[in-house]
């Protein structure tokens, strides 16, 4: 609603003409066009040249007082636009219009002060809090992506690169962290020369870890280190198991310390002329017990992280057993059903305890389905 001001401006601006009113509009967008061009000078300096951020905190206090000194000279002729509108019909454009112009400008010069405030915050966070940095980065992203669209004011593109570029410095820097962090955790360090291999799993500082997991889950990162993980699993202990003569002879020992856990495993195999299936799925389910155990404390936003282990195990294990396992002891003849049923019931048994500790069902499903009589 017009305050008693506000008609008394527009009583005393009404008396111009259309012309008049797009001078005063074209002198707010040529100061607008000034005022931009120090900000971009200011950000340009600062991200391009990754000069110390105390010399350039002032952009957001530069572009506020941009913002705030042009929407009162648009506020203040928003009503007498208006109102010339109203009363002419031969306006070719309106006046409105170009006022709207210049907010929208102002709304992509807020949209930088704005990512400016976060990536302060960003750039001042010591990785104490890591599920609010990483949805500060997230943040950044969508301001980088908005600054990006096909309104963006011509000169305002010329920041985008330099913005860009000093972000994905400082977010690559904090992936890096966060990996590094993960293999500290959670890696395969060679040990016994090229005879074994051991999977170290630290239990120190559980309740930052998962803060950490989770902060990787929000960026995207957490997929790929647990689809690596699953493939070294895999590749390296359950493919052994499902080739060897002597399965039990893969699994060396699992060892429980107050600050760590270790699963050692044989690297060097012989090879099997005929495979033993029930071997294979009792060794098979003390590794996994072992691994359950391992992993049982850490969760990722309050779901278990054996969970989306699970879901990267799942496909890849269950193809594993029925190729190598399952299909290549299916008996020839009738006279070994009894015994190859117990087999079946075996790797019912196996998808039990996977079910239990990864929260994994389709092999359950595959089994039963291809290989009960």
């Amino acid at each position: 609603m017009a305050t008693k001001a506000d008609s008394r401006i527009i009583k005393r601006e009404i008396e111009m003409d259309p012309s008049q009113l797009d001078d005063k509009i074209a002198n707010i967008r040529s100061q607008l066009d000034k005022e931009i061009h120090d900000v971009i000078h200011m950000v340009q300096q600062k991200h391009v040249e990754f000069l110390p951020q105390t010399m350039f905190l002032p952009i957001q206090f530069a572009v506020e007082q941009v913002i705030t000194k042009v929407n009162a000279s648009v506020n203040e002729l928003q009503g007498v636009a208006a109102e010339i509108e109203r009363q002419l019909d031969d306006i070719k454009e309106s006046p409105r219009k170009k006022l709207d112009s210049i907010n929208v400008i102002l709304s992509k010069l807020n949209l930088i002060k704005e990512f400016e405030d976060l990536y302060v915050e960003i750039n001042s966070e010591n990785m104490s809090q890591p599920v609010e940095l990483a949805n500060l980065i997230v943040k950044c992203q969508e301001y980088l992506k908005s600054l990006a669209g096909k309104e963006v004011y011509e000169p305002l593109k010329k920041v985008l690169p330099g913005l860009s570029h000093s972000f994905d410095f400082r977010k690559g820097d904090i992936v890096r962290q966060l990996n590094h962090r993960f293999l500290d955790m959670i890696h395969y360090p060679s040990t016994g020369g090229k005879s074994y291999l051991q999977l170290f799993v630290s239990r120190n500082e559980i309740e930052k870890f998962n803060m950490e997991l989770d902060a990787m889950r929000i960026l995207g990162l957490l997929d790929e280190q647990l689809e690596h993980f699953a493939d070294e699993t895999l590749n390296t202990f359950v493919a052994r198991v499902l080739d060897s003569r002597a399965p039990h002879d893969n699994l060396i020992k699992f060892e429980a310390f107050p600050d760590n856990y270790s699963i050692v495993i044989k690297k060097n195999i012989t090879k099997a002329d005929k495979i033993d299936p029930l071997k294979i799925f009792e060794v098979l389910t003390t590794f996994f017990n072992h691994l359950h155990q391992c992993f049982e404390v850490f969760f990722v936003d309050k779901i278990p992280l054996v969970q989306y282990l699970g879901n990267k195990f799942s496909t890849k294990l269950t193809e594993m057993i029925i190729k190598d396992c399952l299909t290549a002891s299916v008996p020839n003849d009738d006279t070994e059903k009894d015994a190859y049923q117990t087999v079946i019931e075996t790797a019912n048994k196996f998808h039990g305890t996977m079910q239990v500790c990864f929260n994994i069902s389709n092999i359950f499903f595959l089994i039963t389905t291809i290989f009960n009589f």
